[in-house]
């Protein structure tokens, strides 16, 4: 599908015919490529610099994007495919790119649109890039159905820091927690070695710290709530690599040295937790860099990833039968899809992934969530997908944290997603839920109301009408709350309001917003991008 994706043409001219080039850098095509006669040289001077091509798309075809690109510096690249009228990115991947030629490789769907293929180089440095390959698979994309079950109290999990001590427990609808950026918890935190053996084992005996787990796990069950616990990163005494920076500390993104030590550390924390854990998640968003240095959470190979996830498996399945194992909670459908092929999901009964999105959650709903579901129905059938952490890096399209809130967690529940894990309670995103004493915002409440718009429900459905209204359907299997529906229109912001024409068939009196309030309504309702719920 690419115009000359294998960068062919004269050694020393600028860009190769085909490619269009923008940004505060030199382009120049060179000799001694990784296959042909030339290959893309970019030298970026600052800012961004870009190679895009046009090209027109279908839905209904899955697309894979491979490309070989080897940099001097460490250089960080954007690949993407980008809706040229708002920015909309229906493929993306981010990279730090090595030295050596390394093929990279995205996969994702589109709707129809002639959309730009765009390599960003977002870095200054320099940057190679040669034989890109398009390819085109059909691939019908079926409806995705919400789980035929009522959404249970477990789907609204979240994440705390827990850094002040005396804020109370979230006064909202809470089925789960998932420990990971909370205080005092973890391996890399929970255990100190006093002399550790050449070969990575502990040869004083491991000190383990129970005590903030101990407190946090009580908590949560006094609660009603159960837990998924985080098993990587190693301590920086058992790391395969102990001076390597990561964000948490030296070595904590590393592989551990010894699996004998691994071992151990699985064992000693489901033991403890016997019969309170449940949940134990391999590691956090192995795929992930966070800058140019390569400061990263995971380092090691996805082979030795899904090796720790066959040893931790065995484990955890022999301490106790009731145990459920997840996957590597990843953020690139591209690792995902090659984890599973590797086999990711023999040892594993749920797949974790993390809907974060730089696009609205309405997007998400059509495409994202679309593409990671193929992918798992394809390489690892039957199993469930948990998000297991999501968050608002900005309101995206949302006026406010309220809506943004409201339309994530129906359409989470939408797309399949059996649990929800919010990031983060306490601060850390761009929508904080409480204030310093732990009293609610208004996001805060928007939770706690969407939350009761949803439990116990089942969702019969989701529509879009011709003005782009879109409508989530709700049955209540009991019948005291009878059918109800939650609508809202993501193009409509603040008082300019659409004019919605209630169906008489929905036989609904009253609406209720976001706010807690609760209105009678008539033949019509005015409606924006903050979603209400209509009832009897």
């Amino acid at each position: 599908m690419l115009n000359n994706g294998g960068f062919e043409g004269n050694a020393g001219a600028s860009v190769a015919s085909g490619w269009q080039s923008s940004g505060n850098a030199t382009f120049r095509l060179e000799a001694g490529a990784h296959g042909g006669a030339t290959m893309q040289r970019v030298d970026n001077n600052g800012g961004r610099a870009t190679l895009t091509q046009s090209l027109p798309f279908k839905e209904g075809v899955r697309y894979g994007l491979t490309v070989w690109l080897k940099s001097q510096s460490n250089v960080r690249v954007q690949f993407g495919v980008r809706r040229p009228s708002d920015g909309f990115t229906y493929l993306f991947k981010s990279v730090i790119v090595p030295s050596t030629w390394t093929q990279y490789t995205m996969t994702g769907f589109t709707d129809n649109v002639t959309a730009g293929l765009d390599i960003r180089i977002e870095t200054a440095g320099t940057l190679w890039v040669d034989d890109a390959v398009l390819s085109a698979t059909s691939a019908p994309l079926a409806a995705i159905v919400a789980p035929t079950k009522t959404v249970p109290l477990t789907y609204f999990g979240l994440h705390a820091h827990d850094n002040n001590p005396n804020l109370p427990w979230p006064s909202v609808p809470i089925g789960s927690r998932r420990f990971w950026d909370t205080a005092g918890i973890g391996w890399q935190v929970m255990s100190a070695c006093d002399q550790v053996n050449g070969d990575g084992t502990c040869g004083s005996g491991v000190r383990y710290d129970w005590s903030t787990m101990d407190k946090r796990v009580n908590e949560a069950i006094a609660h009603g709530a159960d837990i998924q616990m985080e098993l990587g990163m190693p301590p920086t005494w058992a790391s395969a690599r102990p001076n390597e920076a990561s964000p948490y500390g030296p070595g904590h993104a590393a592989e551990p040295k010894s699996d004998q030590e691994w071992r151990n550390w699985v064992t000693a924390v489901a033991t403890r937790y016997k019969g309170r854990v449940k949940y134990w998640e391999i590691w956090n968003e192995p795929n992930y860099h966070w800058n140019a240095g390569g400061s990263s959470f995971y380092t090691g190979t996805p082979e030795k990833l899904l090796s720790l996830q066959a040893q931790a498996y065995s484990i955890l399945k022999a301490i106790d039968a009731g145990n459920m194992v997840l996957t590597p909670a990843f953020t690139d459908v591209d690792y995902l899809d090659y984890y599973l092929t590797l086999g990711g999901g023999k040892t594993a009964d749920i797949v974790a992934y993390h809907f974060y999105v730089y696009n609205t959650v309405e997007d998400t709903y059509r495409h994202y969530a679309r593409t990671v579901q193929g992918i798992v129905k394809d390489k690892a059938p039957g199993l469930p997908v948990w998000n297991t952490e999501q968050g608002a890096f900005s309101l995206l399209g949302a006026t406010n944290g309220a809506a943004w809130i409201a339309r994530s967690h129906i359409l989470g529940w939408a797309t399949g997603q059996e649990r929800y894990y919010f990031y983060c309670w306490d601060g850390g995103m761009a929508i904080p839920t409480i204030n310093s004493n732990g009293s609610l915002t208004a996001v805060g409440v928007a939770y706690r109301e969407v939350a009761n718009w949803l439990l116990g429900q089942q969702m019969t459905g989701v529509s879009i009408d011709g003005n782009g209204n879109w409508i989530a359907a709700l049955a209540d299997p009991t019948g005291a709350r009878g059918d109800s529906y939650i609508i809202w229109n993501p193009g409509r912001t603040g008082t300019n309001y659409l004019n919605f024409t209630i169906p008489s068939g929905w036989g609904v009196s009253r609406v209720q917003n976001l706010s807690g309030s609760t209105f009678n309504v008539g033949a019509s309702i005015g409606v924006n991008d903050e979603p209400v719920l209509l009832r009897r």
